[in-house]
């Protein structure tokens, strides 16, 4: 392959990735609103953090069912594996949606890389 082809694959390789993300967001999350609830505050009553919590394990679930989660992370510890750009692509993307990820996203992310 020369460089020229090498290009065109790796351009295939990330729209085809795009695509896969828009189809699982747009098949397993709501359009933002204007803005959630969630990102104005945290929740002081504690049946509705429980219940945030619970919609978060959830999301990380469905995302794992689906090869999207720890989509850097390599694949003997349960991650896709995958190269930094596919993080950014998927954050692009689900910057669209009302994802319940919340406070579990940002545990995985700061303990993961300690495990």
């Amino acid at each position: 392959m020369n460089s020229r082809e090498d290009l065109r694959a790796e351009s295939r390789r990330k729209a085809d990735f795009r695509t896969e993300v828009r189809t699982f967001l747009e098949a397993n999350a709501e359009p933002k609103r204007e803005q959630s609830m969630w990102s104005l505050n945290s929740p002081s009553d504690p049946a509705h953090a429980a219940r945030e919590f619970a919609a978060s394990r959830a999301w990380q679930k469905l995302l794992f069912d689906h090869n999207l989660a720890g989509l850097t992370y390599p694949r003997e510890f349960g991650g896709r594996g995958g190269e930094p750009w596919t993080e950014a692509t998927y954050r692009e993307e689900a910057a669209n949606y009302d994802t319940p990820s919340g406070f579990i996203a940002s545990m995985i992310a700061m303990l993961a890389p300690l495990l």
